[in-house]
């Protein structure tokens, strides 16, 4: 299993919005109704989160500082140098793309319908038919119907989909893994001052434990715990092997 922590609010934003943006095509890709409407609730969630915050601003610097980055290799001479003018032409596009993009969701934001809907939504328990008929109304038209209209908003928001999938990709692997042993279920390591963006976690799921991860630009900490059967979080007293990765450009 693999765990992620950011260590700022604005790759927290990143990965909160990429598991948005999965959770909306997976559902949308179902013929249930149901998964439907929870779709909108995950496109609703993704517009707040887009009303808070520039995403699109940072996410083009971002990209603007792992392109100079990625750049910067062409010269070293083990370097794979089609490899990286490839990487250099999709964060061009990518950043062509989200920047004539306008307003994120601004297609959402000015259909009337949605808009009622995403106010009805806002309130615990209103997606019932008593508080919304015409939400019910929708769930009853066909597949194909919801599909299209599904299909139609998810893609004019694909540019910050595609901005934020290869964004996170080239931060991941920027991480080289490395094998370490938590002694008594706690492990950190000096960071010396190195700003990281992503702290990746694996454990092996047999172990039946989890990591709570913290660090800053000097400490990164990891300390297990695991749920028992009554689902209390419980403190790992034993060694717990693992692997982390470090991750920033």
């Amino acid at each position: 299993m693999r765990f992620e922590y950011p260590f700022s609010e604005r790759v927290r934003t990143v990965l909160r919005l990429e598991s948005l943006l999965e959770r909306m095509h997976l559902l949308a890709q179902h013929s249930d109704p149901r998964m439907h409407q929870i779709a909108l609730t995950a496109l609703f969630d993704m517009l707040d989160i887009t009303d808070r915050a520039d995403i699109k601003s940072a996410l083009s610097q971002d990209l603007m500082r792992q392109k100079l980055t990625i750049a910067g290799y062409m010269e070293h001479p083990t370097a794979d140098v089609e490899a990286i003018k490839s990487i250099l032409q999709s964060i061009d596009t990518v950043l062509d793309d989200l920047n004539s993009l306008g307003r994120i969701g601004q297609a959402i934001r000015d259909n009337d319908w949605l808009v009622a809907v995403r106010g009805r939504l806002s309130i615990a328990g209103a997606a019932a038919q008593i508080d919304s008929a015409s939400l019910l109304a929708w769930q009853h038209r066909s597949d194909a119907q919801r599909h299209a209209d599904l299909n139609k908003w998810l893609s004019s928001v694909d540019p910050l989909r595609c901005a934020i999938q290869l964004t996170l990709q080239l931060l991941r692997q920027a991480g080289e893994p490395n094998t370490a042993l938590a002694n008594a279920g706690s492990f950190q390591r000096s960071l010396d001052g190195k700003s990281y963006h992503i702290l990746q976690v694996w454990v092996n799921q047999d172990d039946d434990v989890y990591p709570e991860m913290s660090g800053n630009k000097h400490m990164m900490w990891v300390r297990f715990s695991r749920l028992d059967d009554s689902l209390k979080i419980q403190t790992v007293n034993h060694d717990v092997n693992f692997k982390y990765a470090l991750c920033g450009l």
